[in-house]
């Protein structure tokens, strides 16, 4: 399967006897593959069961473009699986994208340029309690300050 995978960069799988979080959540734990959460991730989610969280906790008119998950990290994603439990009765497509064939239509000069350019990202993070789209409590998943700088330094973010 991990062949198939490097090869296509996604595998669909329908008809699997899956109805719940749960259900999906011990079938991906069988895969063993290492878990990892959405700590300091830019969008919100909840978790619903195990290593199991929304995709999303956007409204519906919003449209999630295709994107590389957690590419503005330092500690992404190799793999990622989805599950719908109820579809959508209209809408709701995860569209999913091999970037590496973009990546071939990028004018040389730009990939070269982007391969030298140090990317910078700066988030400010407000406190929970002053409203606004995403706190620092949702993006490191704790209402402790120290554990969301702990988990900076351990990074290797700048925290100011």
């Amino acid at each position: 399967m991990e062949e198939v995978l490097h090869k296509y960069g996604a595998i669909l799988v329908r008809g699997l006897p899956l109805s719940s979080a749960d259900d999906f959540s011990h079938f991906i734990d069988s895969f063993n593959y290492e878990p990892m959460d959405y700590t300091s991730g830019m969008g919100i989610r909840n978790v619903v069961s195990g290593n199991v969280s929304t995709a999303s906790n956007e409204l519906s008119s919003v449209s999630l473009e295709p994107h590389n998950e957690m590419a503005y990290t330092r500690n992404y994603p190799s793999k990622i699986l989805f599950f719908a439990q109820t579809p959508a009765p209209k809408g709701g497509e995860g569209v999913i994208v091999d970037v590496r064939e973009y990546a071939k239509l990028l004018d040389p000069e730009i990939k070269q340029k982007l391969q030298e350019t140090e990317i910078k990202y700066i988030r400010f993070l407000q406190d929970r309690r002053f409203g606004g789209y995403t706190s620092w409590q949702d993006s490191f998943l704790t209402n402790d300050k120290e554990v969301a700088i702990k988990f900076m330094n351990e990074h290797n973010y700048d925290f100011n």
